[in-house]
């Protein structure tokens, strides 16, 4: 009888050889990392809305100047600008037409801006009644407003300089709050009390809020958010953690005070593996393997053993045997 074991050790080597190179690496990249400025901020600002029914024969003219002075006041104060399109193609893709309200918070939500702007004016003979409004996307929230009457020309151009002067002091002012929710999107904004009951969950999974920490543990297949400060319409990441298993996340939406969620599954991380196998090519041929991980799913140990029977070879006398 012969039996036969051996190690495998290349996932290892390359671990041992390779590792210490991929995190001086990775070191590098995070002292090379900077931290939030102003530019990290997204801004939509919304193409000038006439409030009044008619539009006089300047109209096109007033838009575009207080556009690019809403736009250029945006770009200096060192924030992103993204693109934005007409009204009448929101309102028709959103099947909305709340333009002095829910919609710009809509629209600015689904491009991911941080920041949305919306112009309107209405025009009083020789005189513009303009008003630009500032909303915090995240929180869903007015965070700055300015009114002004203003005339036409050079006047135009110094009332909207001088309203988007103290509208940007106002963002600028929630800017650190603004960059905190963009970075922490799990954190709870409150407007009202809220609870969230969650099933189908396998027992021992820890259930956390970035920003906020572990919340519940998943007992019987349900677990529960008490009632909290939330915001309706507000999507909260929750993550999943369980001993053995990859930790995930998954996504919520706030619809009402009290909300059902069905937890999705979480994928199992390999540890050690153990096979059995049959060899085709030799009588009673069987072999066993034992993997044992140093990361999951990735570098292992690998202990193989064989054992098999050989059949005589023509030459022998009928009955004898080679065990081998």
């Amino acid at each position: 009888m012969r039996i036969r074991g051996f190690l495998t050790f290349a996932p290892l080597l390359f671990f041992l050889f390779f590792g210490p190179i991929l995190m001086m690496a990775e070191t590098v990249s995070s002292d090379n990392a900077v931290a939030d400025s102003p530019e990290d901020i997204q801004v939509m600002v919304f193409e000038p809305w006439n409030l009044s029914d008619t539009a006089g024969e300047e109209d096109q003219a007033y838009r575009n100047i207080m556009q690019d002075l809403v736009s250029n006041g945006v770009r200096s104060a060192g924030y992103s600008l993204l693109p934005s399109q007409s009204w009448e193609s929101f309102i028709q893709a959103f099947g909305s037409d709340d333009v002095f309200g829910s919609l710009p918070l809509l629209v600015a939500r689904q491009a991911e801006s941080d920041l949305a702007i919306a112009i309107y004016y209405r025009q009083e003979g020789s005189r513009l009644f303009i008003m630009i409004k500032a909303y915090d996307v995240h929180r869903r929230r007015l965070i700055a407003a300015e009114v002004e009457i203003a005339r036409s020309g050079l006047v135009l151009v110094n009332s909207v300089s001088k309203m988007m002067e103290s509208l940007m002091g106002d963002i600028q002012a929630a800017e650190q709050d603004i960059l905190f929710m963009k970075n922490n999107p799990g954190v709870l904004t409150g407007t009202i009390g809220a609870s969230v009951h969650f099933s189908g969950g396998m027992d021992g999974t820890r259930l956390s809020i970035p920003g906020i920490g572990h919340f519940d543990t998943v007992e019987n297949g349900e677990a529960d958010l008490p009632y909290q400060p939330l915001a309706m319409g507000q999507v909260l990441e929750i993550i999943k953690e369980a001993d053995g298993f990859y930790t995930s996340s998954q996504n919520i939406l706030i619809r009402d005070t009290t909300n059902e969620v069905e937890l999705s599954g979480l994928y199992p991380s390999t540890s050690q593996a153990l096979e059995l196998s049959w060899n085709a090519w030799a009588a009673f041929g069987l072999a066993a393997s034992y993997r044992h991980y140093l990361i999951p799913d990735s570098t292992f140990l690998r202990g193989f053993y064989q054992f098999y029977l050989q059949f005589p070879p023509p030459d022998l006398p009928p009955g004898g045997s080679v065990l081998s």
